[in-house]
């Protein structure tokens, strides 16, 4: 990883339940976040967290736990007007791209805290709605 410039830090938010139960039933992301370190020069450079519509939004059903709602703030309201998850992949994407490969030749990795966010939560999840996800997400320090 030395000659990686950028570093990308993942955090997921699924709409059932978190920790070391994350992903563990099979609920729809409703929060992606991540924050980009430069590691040249040691510094933050972008932050993003981006709510997401969760695929079972439906209008006269609760789609998050009481813990996600209590813990993050989230509310169904919120997740009704957010944008699905292969748009908030999309924008991630283009943005890395325009960003991180004029500064670095798209040379970055995700870190996670623990497998459980990527492993458990995206790639099923991707699976399991169709969603293609950029090779750059198969690729992760825990």
């Amino acid at each position: 990883m030395a000659a990686t410039r950028f570093v990308v830090v993942v955090h997921l938010v699924t709409a059932g339940q978190q920790g070391d139960a994350l992903g563990s039933d099979e609920q729809d992301t409703v929060v992606f976040s991540w924050l980009v370190v430069d590691l040249a020069n040691n510094k933050v450079v972008a932050v993003q967290q981006n709510l997401v519509k969760p695929r079972s939004c439906d209008v006269n059903e609760n789609v998050i736990s009481e813990s996600c709602r209590t813990e993050y703030g989230i509310s169904e309201e919120q997740l009704k007007n957010a944008v699905p998850l292969e748009q908030v992949i999309d924008q991630f994407s283009q943005w890395a791209r325009a960003r991180l490969e004029a500064e670095a030749g798209g040379q970055f990795y995700f870190v996670t805290d623990g497998q459980l966010p990527l492993r458990q939560a995206l790639h099923p999840e991707a699976v399991r709605h169709g969603i293609l996800l950029p090779d750059a997400f198969y690729h992760f320090f825990d």
